[in-house]
């Protein structure tokens, strides 16, 4: 006897049960008891021997059949005839071998996916799908009832064939009706479940190395350095780009991850390939475009974000030079990059048209990974993924599960006055104080992306919310009247991507920014939401100027530009004339690079002086680190005063190292090798010097 088929079975992620009608579903397949019967015995006449292989086959053909017919799902002519014919040649390919292995049966398995987009049209997804698991679900106790044997004659065939279905019969009036509803998937299709995101899908091919991902929810690169493999070289976008309240279209970190980290801009074919539609590839580059290069020249403002006083002192700032000395460099020329496809390949879907008004009817893409033809198709609001023309799995993209899991870590930051253990047990907003939603980085897999609550007066300021944030705040039972203000910093994704959250999910907040960022933020927000009025219309725009003190809560706020890579805001707030609070934002401090920019003529002075003095008077110094150029050096910070260093609480990375290492000259530079983070950075002649009194806020 041959191996015996695996059971077969559809798995589900939860959702709304749907209930068959046992009595309505039995008399159906009562009546179809002669039809069944002839398949079964022509099948058995074709083979020499009897297995359970053919014999599932067999009866995954009538339950199909039985169930279809009874739920209308296919009253077009047209469809029954093609189902009907996919029957037919595997049942005539049955026939023709009598030696019928295995694998080849599970590959025809497999083909059956071609049904459900045959039926798609007829009928809704989820409605189908709960049919087709009750169907693959009855296949399995058909199977349990299949001796193995050969018959003689048609006879006794058709003897066995009755009695089977009989039993089969007997069986199924206690079966369990009661399935799973969405999403169906098979073949390779793997339910991508992060710590935070419940949305994404990953591909593992057959017959390749790597995997394909399907939507690109916020902190996904987290997800796969949690799971231990690599991160994705290949996404293909969500037939929508938002689901609820969740971006499913987060490009920027996959994109930095394989070209940085990955070495994608020395070795071409580690960039990312993002596959979408040519409307969406439109969007996602308009969004990419604030993230990575910034405004255009005509989208800046920085006269007018600055404060005339402030411009009176001989203060300016030009956003195209800065960014000069901190952009993304050729390797080959060093000139600076401006072109969007110098990061990723941005490759458009492909469409099939059909009848006298040439509708769409599939979308579908071909590339090769090592060496394996891989074709995707979407049609009937699926997604099938083929290797060298065999379809290896097949995913419903209807799925509106954007669900965060409520299993956020029970250890929180904890910032005097008030920790996150203290809200969760008795929650009472202090009158100044700081509570850390996250510390860490993009690309750290064990820490939350940083961002904070600043409370004022029984009242806190979301500064750059991560995504995780309305979870935060259920978690530890903060009332969502508590936080109605955000000041959003810049347009990175490990800043934003938690603020349309907040937006579109609480109640009508109030935005703090310049005017550069926040048209920046609306021009990358539009373009992902595609909202028909934009997305300003949904909160309350408070615009602050560089140079003027903005009340917020009673205390008094000061913003100043940060030295980044695109427009950034820092801030200093004072409370009652006596407390203080500063934010670097992300920043390149670093006052010898500073001084030689001045000599350059890229800095005036009196910008030089605020970029190295803003935020160190406060009496609390939040303060980020990370890789130069664009961002402060653990090895810059440590070379502070004590006095500073005492105030300070290091964000935006996942560990300080016990030693850095500074040039013989006793210029500062970064660590070598790799520091507590994980980060690299280049070796040079250096002396080892230890690091003290910079601490990330403890748990």
């Amino acid at each position: 006897m041959d191996k015996p088929l695996k059971r077969v079975s559809l798995t589900s992620s939860g959702g709304n049960r749907q209930r068959i009608e046992k009595e309505k579903f039995l008399e159906e397949l009562k009546e179809n008891l002669p039809k069944i019967q002839s398949d079964v015995v022509n099948l058995l006449k074709c083979c020499d021997k009897v297995n359970d292989a053919t014999l599932s086959l067999s009866m995954v053909f009538m339950t199909m059949f039985t169930t279809i017919a009874h739920y209308g799902l296919a009253s077009n002519t047209q469809t029954l005839d093609d189902i009907s014919n996919l029957f037919q040649s595997h049942l005539q390919r049955s026939g023709s071998n009598s030696a019928w292995q295995i694998k080849e049966l599970e590959t025809i398995m497999i083909s059956f996916s071609k049904i459900p987009s045959l039926l798609a049209c007829r009928r809704s997804i989820p409605h189908l799908y709960s049919i087709l698991s009750v169907s693959l679900s009855l296949t399995n106790i058909f199977i349990s009832l299949i001796p193995s044997s050969t018959f003689d004659n048609t006879q006794e065939a058709d003897q066995k064939a009755t009695s089977v279905i009989n039993q089969f019969l007997s069986q199924i009036q206690t079966f369990d009706y009661d399935v799973l509803d969405l999403p169906y998937f098979t073949g390779s299709f793997h339910r991508s479940l992060s710590e935070n995101l419940d949305g994404s899908w990953t591909y593992k091919g057959v017959n390749f190395t790597g995997v394909i991902q399907i939507g690109i929810p916020p902190e996904t690169i987290k997800t796969a350095m949690r799971q231990g493999r690599s991160p994705p070289r290949v996404y293909i976008l969500t037939s929508r780009l938002f689901k609820a309240d969740i971006n499913f279209a987060e490009v920027e970190f996959p994109i930095y991850f394989n070209y940085f980290i990955q070495k994608g801009f020395l070795i071409p074919k580690y960039r990312v390939t993002m596959i979408g539609t040519e409307d969406q590839l439109s969007r996602i580059k308009t969004s990419f475009q604030e993230s990575v290069f910034g405004p255009k020249q005509e989208d800046l403002y920085p006269d007018y974000d600055i404060s005339q006083e402030l411009k009176d002192t001989g203060y300016a700032i030009d956003f195209k030079k800065e960014r000069s000395v901190l952009a993304v460099k050729d390797p080959k020329t060093g000139d600076m990059v401006n072109n969007l496809d110098v990061f990723a390949d941005f490759t458009s879907f492909k469409s099939r048209t059909t009848g006298p008004d040439n509708e769409v009817r599939e979308l579908y893409i071909e590339f090769e990974m090592d060496n394996v033809k891989i074709k995707a198709v979407r049609t009937g609001g699926l997604l099938q993924i083929y290797e060298n023309e065999v379809l290896t799995g097949i995913i419903e993209e209807n799925d509106e599960s954007s669900k965060y899991e409520k299993s956020l870590r029970k250890e929180q930051h904890q910032i005097t006055p008030v920790s996150a253990s203290q809200l969760k047990t008795a929650f009472e907003p202090p009158a100044f104080g700081v509570t850390f939603i996250g510390t860490s980085h993009g690309f750290d897999p064990k820490g939350r992306t940083t961002g904070f609550i600043i409370w004022i007066n029984g009242f806190g300021v979301l500064v750059d919310p991560p995504i995780q944030t309305l979870e935060f705040l259920s978690e530890y039972n903060i009332p969502a009247k508590c936080i109605q203000k955000a000041i959003l910093t810049h347009c990175h994704s490990d800043h934003d991507s938690g603020l349309i959250r907040q937006i579109l999910e609480g109640q009508k907040i109030e935005l703090y920014t310049t005017k550069t960022v926040h048209e920046s933020y609306k021009r990358k927000v539009n373009a992902m939401t595609g909202v028909k009025y934009g997305i300003e219309e949904y909160y309350i725009y408070q615009e602050v100027k560089i140079g003027e003190v903005t009340d917020i809560h009673g205390a008094q706020f000061e913003f100043e530009y940060a030295f980044h890579t695109i427009p950034t805001v820092r801030f200093k707030v004072s409370f009652r004339g006596k407390r203080s609070i500063s934010y670097s934002a992300d920043t390149c401090y670093d006052p010898d690079l500073y001084k030689q920019l001045v000599k350059d003529g890229i800095l005036t002075e009196a910008r030089q002086k605020r970029l190295e003095g803003f935020i160190f008077d406060a009496d609390y110094i939040i303060h980020e680190s990370g890789v130069p150029p664009i961002h402060t050096s653990v090895a810059i910070l440590n070379d502070l005063p004590e006095e500073i260093k005492k105030k300070m609480a290091v964000v935006h990375c996942s560990g300080i190292p016990e030693f850095v290492e500074v040039d013989l000259n006793k210029k500062v530079t970064a660590p070598s090798d790799q520091d507590a983070s994980g980060d690299s950075y280049a070796k040079s002649e250096k002396i080892k010097k230890k690091v003290t009194n910079l601490l990330i806020p403890k748990i």
